[in-house]
Formats: C-alpha cells, sequence, structure tokens
C-alpha cells in the first residue's frame, strides 16, 4: 500500500514567468534557489516571501543547480 503524506503550503512565491525546473537548498536555511525555463535563477528567502533576488540571466532554460 503507498504511503501516504500531507502537503502544506506555506507561502507564495511569484516571479518567474515560465515553468520552474529546479529547487536547491542555499547556504542558510532560510535560503533557497530557483531555476526555470525562463532562464533565470533566483534567490529567495523563507521570512519574506514574494521578493526573490535575481542572481543569473541566460537566454535558455536552467534545468539544473548544484
Amino acid at each position: 500500500m503507498p504511503s501516504r503524506f500531507q502537503v502544506e503550503k506555506i507561502a507564495t512565491y511569484n516571479g518567474h514567468k515560465d515553468c520552474i525546473y529546479t529547487l536547491c537548498q542555499g547556504p542558510r536555511p532560510e535560503l533557497f534557489f530557483s531555476a526555470a525555463a525562463d532562464g533565470m535563477v533566483v534567490a529567495w528567502n523563507l521570512s519574506t516571501p514574494d521578493i526573490g533576488e535575481l542572481v543569473a540571466k541566460v537566454k535558455n532554460s536552467v534545468y539544473a543547480l548544484y
């Protein structure tokens, strides 16, 4: 039998203009990065939803972060 889990929405982060392909933990527990088909890599802080900092912008999609 598959295990069941619950998902709880804690915040909304707006800013990307296309599909988000990856998320990556930041250097501190409250920070994370997102990358998307719009070519943007954005840094986010869990304590300030919807205020992201553009880290990089490239011409093509970004599929992975490390």
